[in-house]
């Protein structure tokens, strides 16, 4: 879960280097995270980075999301219900959707375990959006770059 403690250490700065495009449109995020504030305001810190962000509690509406906006990019969190057809449902929809695993509750699992599943990567909450901003520019933009 991001808590205020959390992003009262983050500086967040919005500069063009962030603002990257893919094919003159943003890139797009779908949250799929229980915690209605958490959600939020990751929700606004991808939004203020330049991302297209929809956000959701919901596994249905996630999978309607997929639908109509093709994401590029999927935070899911682990301790929610029906994860794995949520995140499936991403891969199969698009094969190369970038998956980031959020784990709060319980210890972040065996990443092995997590790359079957297809999680790209998986971060402890609360996250820090530093380390969630590093992690973006590590292997998304480097995939849209290839």
């Amino acid at each position: 879960m991001l808590t205020p403690d959390a992003l009262i250490s983050e500086k967040h700065e919005n500069t063009s280097e962030q603002r990257k495009l893919v094919n003159g449109f943003p890139i797009t995020a779908v949250v799929v995270e229980h915690e209605t504030i958490s959600r939020g305001v990751l929700a606004a810190l991808l939004s203020c980075d330049g991302y297209r962000v929809f956000q959701t509690d919901d596994p249905i509406r996630a999978i309607f999301h997929f639908r109509a906006h093709d994401p590029d990019v999927l935070f899911v969190d682990l301790d929610m219900p029906h994860w794995t057809a949520i995140v499936q449902h991403a891969l199969d929809r698009r094969a190369n959707i970038f998956v980031v695993g959020m784990v709060g509750n319980k210890p972040v699992p065996d990443i092995s375990d997590l790359k079957q599943c297809g999680i790209g990567v998986c971060l402890q909450k609360p996250v820090l959006y530093n380390d969630l901003r590093r992690t973006l520019s590590e292997y998304v933009y480097v995939q849209y770059a290839a």
